[in-house]
């Protein structure tokens, strides 16, 4: 089976289980009760809203007063 370039691989859910166990120890923790089947989407909707709270952020920090 191809898999397209827009397809997650087994890199990106570990990267996005890594940021997951660092920035929040407790969601990570409830994530283990969800079903398998979810467990990864979750996982990665998780580190595509941690990424993009941090970058606004950083945004605010940087916008004048």
């Amino acid at each position: 089976m191809h898999r397209s370039s827009s397809e997650p691989s087994a890199a990106d859910f570990a990267a996005c289980k890594a940021l997951l166990r660092k920035g929040s120890k407790s969601f990570a923790a409830a994530a283990l009760l969800l079903p398998a089947r979810v467990r990864e989407p979750a996982s990665a909707f998780y580190a595509f809203c941690r990424v993009a709270d941090d970058a606004v952020d950083e945004l605010g920090e940087h916008a004048p007063p």
